[in-house]
């Protein structure tokens, strides 16, 4: 019985997630093994996997040459990602968030562009050719936010992960949701030092969500 390849590719669209959270947890959990601190246990593993999912991506067929960010792209992306942050203050903050220059390098470098490269890179560069966008643009922020079970909320995993997808099919390029991603890490992490008012919270999530229909509607990036 043959199977039909486009079939098998879209089984084998998502494994690239689940291998990335599986060696990411056996990574960790053998650095810490040996009394490595758990921020440098999660800088290097992410550094390595980062490099893992480059070193692939890089040899996937490359799409049609995206535009250069112009300067008013490039504030529209800190504009989403500081309103993102803004928004993800109403939530519960984080038991255990990582700490001091190697935790912050962790945290807001090499995880970034470990989950770009896996979740974006891989999964929506290798998707070219199947049929259908809205389906693989969907199991993009699905995955992604599976593998962030507790940060903060599922659901802002979710919407995160659905902005990024988006973010990277309208650029073609993993840059774009690369420095979203680094962007909101970092403003996170030093807004968790402020106590920021719940109207701005409030405010900095309506904001985020206007971003959607203007990504849709290819107006949010253009020059």
């Amino acid at each position: 019985m043959r199977v039909d390849r486009s079939l098998l590719r879209a089984l084998l669209l998502p494994l690239p997630a689940p291998a990335y959270l599986l060696l990411d947890l056996l990574l960790q959990r053998g650095l810490t093994a040996l009394a490595l601190s758990r921020e440098l246990a999660v800088l290097i593993a992410e550094s390595l996997l980062a490099l893992a999912a480059w070193l692939w991506f890089r040899r996937l067929p490359k799409p049609a040459l995206p535009r250069r960010a112009s300067p008013a792209a490039l504030l529209r992306w800190a504009a989403a990602a500081l309103s993102f942050a803004l928004a993800m203050t109403l939530l519960p903050a984080e038991e255990s968030a990582p700490s001091g220059l190697i935790g912050l390098l962790g945290i807001c470098l090499a995880a970034p562009a470990a989950e770009e490269l896996v979740y974006r890179g891989l999964l929506l560069r290798r998707s070219e050719g199947l049929t259908g966008k809205a389906w693989i643009l969907g199991l993009s922020a699905l995955l992604f936010a599976a593998g962030h079970p507790l940060w903060r909320h599922f659901s802002a995993a979710l919407v995160f992960g659905l902005f990024l997808a988006l973010l990277y099919e309208r650029r073609q390029t993993v840059l774009a949701p690369l420095t979203v991603h680094v962007l909101v890490n970092l403003l996170s992490s030093l807004l968790r030092h402020c106590t920021v008012p719940a109207p701005l919270g409030i405010l900095g999530a309506l904001a985020f969500l206007s971003a959607f229909p203007l990504l849709l509607l290819k107006g949010f990036d253009e020059r």
